[in-house]
């Protein structure tokens, strides 16, 4: 029996079986969970109680958890948080530090909600290694959780520019993305396509104002990051367009036709379905000025 056990433990259809039935068991008690630490603030003894009565399949689901590819907590911030204080009340501090270090890990770096979790997750894994490994290795992590933060505040100040954008508070949104493009340097994180965006939302702003001396450096950043890093693209097209509007707009008319024939030289390169949104644009401006 035990020779049969193992043979068919590495079929493929046992092995699909298992995986479902696994998903299906840290679901349910995931489910569970969920349900627990919305009890905390109203009956904390009967939360106990529950989570306690189950515990060690709790613990199971959440061990499953741990090794698994995918964040089995809600997509909810403010239900995620719930549960994180419903493991610091029930679970120890070795289990606590290894599920919100797993966690925290598989929390999208967004720059948005993910980023948020994150943070948060860090900075209750660093409470765990306090006691456990002392304050360096906890500083260690708590900086962590500091760039993550950094990372949500430099999107937000992208995104709140774009608003003063489209509200035509043009000298308010070329204050915002200017914060978020220093912010990108200073955490010198991966992200230099978002780096280009800040530069050539400057540009448009300064566009917008017909302050085109001051349009032109940020658009030519954002035009040879671009072009670096994407390579024949529909941004890295949009971005050599802008270059040519601004320089016509300067009367440098021989630069500008230059960044026309780039624009129109990259959009003819793309497959269909994959062109920039000032495609049309682009043909007339390269017709015109042929």
């Amino acid at each position: 029996m035990r020779k049969f056990l193992r043979s068919i433990g590495t079929s493929k259809a046992y092995i699909k079986v298992y995986q479902k039935a696994r998903d299906r068991f840290c679901n349910l008690f995931i489910s569970q969970i969920k349900d627990i630490s919305a009890l905390l603030d109203k009956d904390y003894i009967g939360a106990f109680n529950r989570f306690d009565l189950d515990k060690s399949n709790f613990e199971l689901a959440l061990n499953i958890s741990l090794k698994s590819d995918y964040l089995l907590i809600p997509t909810e911030h403010h239900e995620s948080i719930m549960i994180c204080y419903l493991f610091e009340a029930m679970l120890n501090e070795k289990q606590r530090r290894a599920i919100f270090n797993s966690w925290a890990e598989k929390a999208e770096e967004d720059g948005k909600k993910g980023s948020i979790l994150r943070a948060e997750l860090k900075c209750r894994e660093a409470l765990q290694v306090l006691h456990l490994e002392g304050w360096q290795r906890a500083l260690e992590v708590v900086k962590m959780a500091e760039e993550s933060l950094d990372t949500v505040q430099k999107e937000s100040k992208g995104q709140i520019g774009t608003a003063y954008e489209g509200k035509k508070e043009f000298h308010e949104a070329i204050e915002f993305y200017q914060e978020a493009l220093e912010l990108s340097k200073e955490l010198k994180i991966p992200g230099m396509v978002n780096t280009a965006l800040y530069n050539r939302n400057i540009a448009n702003a300064y566009s917008w104002l017909r302050e085109f001396e001051e349009a032109y450096q940020p658009a030519k950043n954002a035009y040879e990051i671009r072009k670096d890093i994407l390579g024949k693209h529909p941004w890295t097209a949009r971005s050599a367009f802008q270059m040519a509007e601004i320089c016509r707009s300067l009367e440098d008319f021989d630069e500008a036709e230059e960044f026309y024939e780039e624009a129109w030289q990259i959009e003819k390169s793309l497959g269909q379905g994959n062109h920039s949104e000032v495609m049309v644009r682009i043909v007339q401006s390269y017709e015109a000025n042929a």
